[in-house]
């Protein structure tokens, strides 16, 4: 469904519980949402205006989407004082036998502000995309029923549709 150069790019969080979200016609192919739009949070860095006007225009053709651009963390320019305190690299190194960059770092505590976002607010769920996906299927068109399925649980959940 999209395709993105460093990590997820594309997913669904939960907060709480989903339950009949979306209706289907018999072949199961037409989406109707029957629900308000779905919160769509948009990791952007406040530098990146091309990459914030080009998700506005890919977006905005979908009305069932409701945007909202957070700012981006950029950790590449973190002192080692500052990076001490935002992350833990012990920890990380610990769990994948590795070091990771400024700029990795900076995505993780991008995605975490989307994750407090969510948590903080009365949304069942939220879309999380970061600012240079591409999506190479028209979202209209998609069979949303498997994505219902699994989110319509008593318990916190995140899909992810896509990333290598």
């Amino acid at each position: 469904m999209s395709y993105h150069n460093s990590g997820i790019a594309f997913y669904i969080l939960s907060n709480k519980t989903l339950y009949s979200i979306f209706n289907f016609d018999s072949d199961r192919r037409q989406i109707k949402l029957d629900m308000n739009p779905i919160t769509t949070y948009v990791i952007n860095l406040a530098k990146s205006t091309a990459r914030k006007e080009y998700m506005q225009e890919l977006l905005d053709k979908y009305d069932f989407l409701e945007q909202e651009f957070v700012a981006a963390v950029d950790g590449r320019v973190f002192s080692p004082e500052e990076r001490a305190k935002a992350f833990d690299d012990k920890t990380c190194y610990k769990r994948y036998g590795h070091g990771v960059k400024g700029g990795e770092v900076g995505c993780t505590l991008s995605h975490f502000k989307c994750y407090n976002k969510l948590a903080q607010s009365n949304e069942k769920f939220a879309l999380i995309l970061e600012d240079d996906i591409t999506i190479i299927r028209n979202l209209n068109t998609l069979d949303w029923s498997k994505v219902a399925e699994f989110m319509s649980v008593d318990e916190p959940r995140i899909m992810f549709i896509s990333g290598d």
